[in-house]
């Protein structure tokens, strides 16, 4: 049975992130979101790589590799934890 998320989670990120960001002033905002992803991925150890691609029929059209971060399923809470951490190293 799904389990509602407390709304409570919303501000505490947007409290933090308004921290992080306060710490650097000159970051824009995309800077910043592109940044934290990159640094939770590599603390948490969930980077891949795509290394094929394939045309519109599903044929493979070359071999090549990059870099995939990809945080859709990353629940707000372990988010939350993460920035919590980043605020009390810095």
């Amino acid at each position: 049975m799904f389990k509602p998320r407390n709304p409570e989670r919303i501000d505490r990120t947007i409290e933090l992130l308004f921290q992080v960001w306060k710490d650097q002033p000159d970051t824009r905002f995309f800077q910043l979101t592109h940044n934290l992803k990159h640094e939770y991925a590599q603390a948490n150890g969930i980077e891949g790589n795509i290394e094929q691609l394939l045309d519109n029929s599903g044929r493979l059209v070359s071999i090549h590799s990059r870099r995939v971060i990809d945080l859709y399923n990353l629940e707000d809470e372990e988010f939350i934890k993460f920035l919590e951490t980043k605020l009390q190293n810095n």
